[in-house]
């Protein structure tokens, strides 16, 4: 249905991952001009780049600030990659070029990857063994 929307004919799974970018918005008080910052990042960025926005501290976020990043990219549910440079599809275990859609052969970004996908590990590890009240309980002193 979204390639009909689109009017683009369904080809490639690094097409889909293209047309799933969806655009993050913030307001913030008092600024005038607005800008357009075209990082990549996923949800697990918000938390980083707001509680930057308002000069909170929080040492125990998963993420990046997306406002105060060198490097954008978003780790998937299912273990789909993208980055500036390449987009790796773990369903097949393939990467292709972000630029021009075509398969990598070379093993370049490989431990790239496998960084990557630790913290979605991480992620997935907090959720499973309900850490985040032992990190609450950390940072009260118990």
């Amino acid at each position: 249905e979204l390639m009909n929307f689109v009017n683009v004919e369904y080809n490639s799974d690094v097409q889909w991952v293209k047309l799933q970018k969806v655009p993050l918005i913030i307001h913030y008080p008092g600024l005038k001009n607005g800008e357009t910052i075209s990082t990549i990042g996923g949800q697990i960025d918000i938390l980083p780049t707001i509680a930057n926005l308002m000069d909170f501290e929080v040492p125990f976020a998963l993420g990046k600030d997306l406002l105060n990043t060198n490097r954008g990219y978003a780790v998937l549910r299912n273990g789909t990659v993208i980055t500036d440079d390449y987009i790796y599809i773990a369903e097949r275990d393939e990467m292709y070029s972000t630029a021009t859609n075509k398969l990598i052969k070379s093993k370049k970004y490989e431990n790239d990857v496998k960084n990557l996908l630790k913290q979605l590990k991480v992620s997935d590890l907090i959720l499973e063994k309900e850490a985040l009240k032992y990190i609450g309980n950390y940072r009260k002193g118990r």
